[in-house]
């Protein structure tokens, strides 16, 4: 009350908007994973045979949060067969193909990641204002085309497209990382979890968190953020997260632990 009083009237409108504009992005961070997610569930009902583009795009989506990439990249495939001009499902294919050598360290042939490229440029030049399919291209690009001026571009130019976009952050974040940017690579995760706590994707912003802190140096922070990534998803990029946090921080009982549990995940797992 008595800030309110001998505030000047500029700063009290700046602080009314500053807080209209937290809540607005509470709101869409909150609500758009919904709709989407309804979206999906209404094109789960819908024959096969009477489905559009923008309907075997969201069955790809909902392959994609099921882990079944296979029948994902089929639906994004079919999504931009009928409508060539289709930015997000070239995107989502693209990344996509990525999935092999970015999630399960399986090198791919040159032939797929010199089509993944070409999806994702292909997006990249149809995307226009769509943040989702630049976001989702430059983060292809940076890591299998290694353009990172490009794609920086790229990135920002997303954000300031849609800022309420949560996978726009998670790209961001990602592609700070492959440039060697780990503050801004926590700062972009960071807005994503308060746009979108529940997210798919949440499991890579805890791993990519960890990975940030482990550049940093902050090797028990790190140690926190794969244990988050752990409890969404346990597999070998949130185990390894731990296990190059928990070794520096001289905690080897907990890294030897986190290291069986990878074993018998991926038995067959090396470093190289």
């Amino acid at each position: 009350g008595v800030e309110r009083d001998i505030a000047p009237q500029g700063v009290i409108i700046a602080r009314e908007f500053a807080l209209q504009d937290k809540i607005t992005e509470n709101v869409v961070g909150s609500i758009a994973p919904k709709l989407q997610q309804a979206e999906i569930e209404r094109v789960k009902r819908k024959p096969t045979e009477r489905l559009d583009s923008y309907d075997f795009f969201l069955r790809g989506m909902a392959f994609t949060y099921r882990w079944s990439f296979a029948e994902a990249c089929a639906s994004f495939k079919e999504a931009f067969a009928r409508d060539p001009e289709y930015a997000a499902a070239y995107a989502m294919t693209a990344f996509l193909m990525m999935i092999p050598q970015s999630m399960e360290g399986t090198p791919l042939p040159v032939e797929a990641r010199l089509e993944a490229i070409r999806y994702a440029q292909l997006a990249s030049r149809l995307a226009n204002e769509d943040a989702f399919a630049l976001a989702r291209s430059a983060h292809v690009l940076t890591f299998l085309g290694h353009e990172y001026e490009q794609t920086d571009a790229m990135i920002e130019q997303a954000v300031v497209l849609n800022p309420k976009l949560a996978v726009v952050w998670f790209s961001r974040g990602w592609i700070s990382i492959m440039r060697g940017e780990p503050e801004r690579a926590i700062e972009s995760f960071d807005r994503m979890v308060r746009l979108s706590p529940l997210d798919p994707l949440s499991r890579g912003v805890w791993y990519g968190i960890a990975c940030a802190r482990n550049a940093l140096g902050r090797y028990n922070e790190g140690c926190a953020s794969a244990t988050r990534a752990i409890q969404v998803y346990p597999d070998t990029f949130s185990l390894g997260a731990f296990i190059m946090n928990a070794v520096p921080a001289r905690r080897i009982a907990e890294a030897r632990d986190a290291l069986g549990q990878l074993l018998r995940l991926r038995p067959n797992f090396r470093v190289s």
